[in-house]
């Protein structure tokens, strides 16, 4: 078999212009635990799954991003080092990022990533959000029509910090939603038309769940899809100012509601101690170095955490940029040995 490198130049790239200096202790000391917590993994995420290999369930993660090249690579080499050959991920850019034709087209050298073609307009605490990773849904089905078996979520200020995330789709399926008895959250969610067309008007059917990390069927993910297009089309909706210029964090309900309410044939999501959430779900002031260490000796359960700060120099960010280069880097050096 011809020697073929797992990883792209863009990889290369973006660890030369880290200059990750692995001699930092702290670092060191995580990388030690992060090689003993995925050693039992690892040999399933090196792995080189025929595209064809329809019998085992495929994850497939959607990721806005509006950021510069510099943390779009490190986004990259952290699911490069952190999910299995066969994950694939499609990344949604913001129209009003500017990113060179040379850049865009090495992001896209990589069959494990695809960079949408269809951009629009993303801003936190609006509909731009859902609508971006509903795209990105539609673009793995035109890439990979009929790969992906699972859809994950993420946020461009969420990274991985274990390996795993791909069993715990595949044993528990679907995300866990709150069933609300009332939708008291803000006017702009709770009375919007689409909520009114997944609950038939009645708000104690609302259903909740953060988005980093959610995680559900493909094909319940395309139902979905073409739910709310047959209604876009019948109420000739104007999607850029009803959804996408629209405030509210429709990716906390909108999919959970019709999971709730509207669904076919999904599976029982799993409660209480069979949960195991993707992320970690940091407010205020976001993560530290202590949250980093915890999650990956798992202390704490989840295999990624959010509110990163998009700071290459944030202590917190640097050990995460650490852990993910030597990751990606160990990840592309067994890929060439097995081939």
């Amino acid at each position: 078999m011809t020697l073929r490198l797992a990883l792209t130049t863009v990889f290369s790239a973006a660890i030369t212009r880290a200059q990750v200096d692995f001699k930092d202790d702290v670092a060191l000391s995580l990388i030690q635990t992060v090689a003993k917590a995925s050693h039992s993994l690892e040999q399933s995420s090196l792995e080189h799954i025929p595209e064809d290999d329809v019998k085992k369930p495929i994850v497939c993660i959607s990721l806005p991003a509006y950021e510069e090249p510099e943390w779009i690579d490190a986004l990259m080499a952290n699911l490069e080092g952190f999910t299995e050959a066969s994950t694939r991920v499609v990344i949604h850019l913001n129209i009003e990022s500017e990113y060179k034709q040379e850049q865009l087209k090495a992001w896209n050298s990589s069959s494990k990533f695809s960079i949408n073609p269809s951009r629009n307009w993303v801003d936190s605490f609006h509909g731009g959000i859902l609508w971006a990773h509903l795209e990105n849904a539609r673009h793995m089905e035109k890439r990979w029509p009929g790969h992906c078996t699972y859809f994950v979520m993420q946020a461009s200020n969420q990274m991985w910090v274990r390996t795993g995330l791909e069993k715990e789709v595949i044993r528990q399926q679907i995300a866990p939603w709150l069933e609300l008895s009332e939708c008291s959250f803000n006017p702009y969610v709770c009375d919007h038309a689409f909520i009114m067309q997944l609950t038939g008007k009645d708000q104690s059917k609302v259903g909740w769940g953060p988005p980093e990390g959610h995680f559900q069927p493909m094909r319940t993910t395309m139902e979905f899809v073409k739910f709310m297009d047959k209604w876009i089309h019948e109420k000739k909706v104007n999607v850029t100012e009803e959804i996408i210029y629209k405030p509210g964090q429709f990716e906390e309900y909108w999919l959970q509601t019709y999971n709730r309410n509207l669904a076919a044939k999904i599976p029982d999501p799993p409660r209480g101690s069979d949960f195991v959430p993707l992320c970690k779900r940091v407010l205020g002031k976001g993560v530290t170095p202590d949250m980093v260490k915890d999650l990956v000796d798992g202390t704490l359960p989840e295999y990624s955490v959010k509110r990163v700060q998009r700071d290459l120099n944030d202590p917190a960010t640097k050990m995460l940029v650490k852990l993910s280069h030597w990751k990606a880097l160990k990840v592309q050096r067994a890929r060439v040995t097995l081939t």
